[in-house]
């Protein structure tokens, strides 16, 4: 099963292998003084897509701050070459669906606000507790998920 930390984790150690600036996870109030990134995760759905398999969506929102509000275009051109396609995740390969780089302008400073989009299936293990007799099926209430997919 691949978790939320673990694309997490998987998404920074891109950054930290092709950027030469700190990499935060952890929420910090206040403005950052240094050229730097903050990584999060949005999940935004869990639904069933077969019997044993369900699609999970989730937002990746990679917010890079610098005083050098130029430098954001170039940040965001390799952003897009890093993650424009897939992330390997320990041993599976998630898809992006779409990247989207968003500059912001506000009375704090100038910020890139760059979101990855990725789709992806897990399959679940389900336990039967008894089948009916016209052919329906009862779950049990706990269930193990893995990635045997």
């Amino acid at each position: 099963m691949i978790t939320y930390k673990n694309i997490l984790y998987a998404t920074t150690k891109i950054i930290s292998e092709n950027f030469s600036c700190d990499v935060i996870v952890e929420n910090q109030e206040g403005t950052f003084k240094d050229e730097c990134f903050y990584v999060s995760i949005t999940p935004t759905s869990s639904t069933a897509s077969t019997r044993t398999t369900n699609q999970k969506q989730l937002i990746i929102s990679v917010k890079y701050f610098s005083e050098d509000s130029i430098n954001h275009y170039d940040v965001a051109n390799k952003l897009e070459v890093l993650f424009g396609r897939n992330i390997m995740v320990k041993d599976r390969v998630l898809n992006v669906s779409s990247v989207e780089p968003n500059f912001i302008s506000d009375e704090v400073g100038d910020m890139l606000d760059f979101l990855i989009y990725i789709t992806y299936h897990e399959k679940i293990n389900v336990k039967i507790s008894h089948i009916e007799n016209n052919g329906d099926a009862y779950l049990d209430k706990d269930y193990d998920e893995n990635i045997d997919i």
